[in-house]
Formats: C-alpha cells, sequence, structure tokens
C-alpha cells in the first residue's frame, strides 16, 4: 500500500512535497515494469543492477516459477492510481492557491486508499 506524507499547509512547499511523492511512485512503478521485463528475458544481472539483492532476485524468480508475476498486475496498477491520485491533487492545490491568496480557509481532510493530505478550500 502506497503510503503518502501528510501535507499540512497550502505552501508552495506542501505543492513541491506532492511533486516528490507522484516521482518517486513513478520511479518505483518503471523499476517494477523493467524488473517484470528482465524477468521474462531470464536476465539476472538488470536486475542486479537495478540494486536487487540475490536473495530479492531469487524471490522474483521463485514467483515467476510459480506462474506470478515478480510483481503482480494489481501491484502495478494500484501505483499508477494512486500517482493519478495525486497529479489531481497537486493540480487541485495550485488551483485553490491561486484562489485563497490573501483569505482565510478551513483545512479539509481528503483521503484515499491510506493516502491522506490536507487541502485547504
Amino acid at each position: 500500500m502506497m503510503k503518502a506524507s501528510i501535507h499540512s499547509s497550502l505552501v508552495p512547499d506542501s505543492i513541491e512535497k506532492l511533486q516528490a511523492d507522484i516521482e518517486r511512485l513513478q520511479a518505483s512503478q518503471k523499476m517494477m515494469r523493467d524488473a517484470n521485463a528482465a524477468l521474462r528475458k531470464g536476465d539476472d544481472e538488470s536486475l542486479r543492477a537495478m540494486g536487487f539483492s540475490e536473495e530479492h532476485i531469487a524471490d522474483l524468480k521463485e514467483r515467476k516459477l510459480a506462474g506470478r508475476a515478480g510483481f503482480p498486475d494489481y501491484s502495478l496498477r494500484n501505483n499508477n492510481s494512486n500517482i493519478r491520485w495525486l497529479k489531481e491533487l497537486k493540480r487541485r492545490m495550485e488551483e485553490l492557491r491561486g484562489e485563497s491568496i490573501g483569505k482565510i480557509v478551513r483545512i479539509e481532510r481528503v483521503e484515499r486508499a491510506g493516502c491522506g493530505a490536507a487541502l485547504y478550500r
């Protein structure tokens, strides 16, 4: 399950934190896709180059031999869904930042699949 940072205020720093979360998840998505491709090819050297330990490579290969993907489809789908959600949250925060300059605003709690962020309205 994805764990997002909690952003407590609507300031550029919060939007930057969201962007950092998005970039981290995108890197994770690429790593999982690349690892699955390397497993299909039987390319252990690529897995090592990605930073996987011998133990982790053996675990991924064991999953493959059992008929499962090294990184299951649902992990890729859930991660991609969280990326899309965080991008939308970032877009909304950027819009609200422009609307709320000089106004008193309240915090609304927004949560999705274990992700949390404070959003001003």
